[in-house]
């Protein structure tokens, strides 16, 4: 996985708030807000991966914004 990038992450549960993504570097989350209509557990989608204000992986289908 490649942070700061966009990557391609295999669905691995859905909880309440959102669904996990699988990644060599441990699970993180895709916010319900973000999770494209009709996503599954076991579906791969392409998300963009940061830290928040945490440190915590988290995932956004949203282009970044370059400033």
């Amino acid at each position: 996985m490649n942070l700061g990038d966009f990557n391609d992450l295999e669905v691995a549960r859905e909880v309440d708030f959102g669904m996990y993504l699988t990644s060599d570097d441990g699970d993180l989350l895709l916010p319900r807000k973000y999770i494209p209509e009709g996503t599954h557990v076991g579906d791969i989608v392409r998300v963009f991966v940061y830290r928040d204000s945490e440190d915590r992986l988290i995932a956004t289908n949203l282009e970044p914004m370059l400033g």
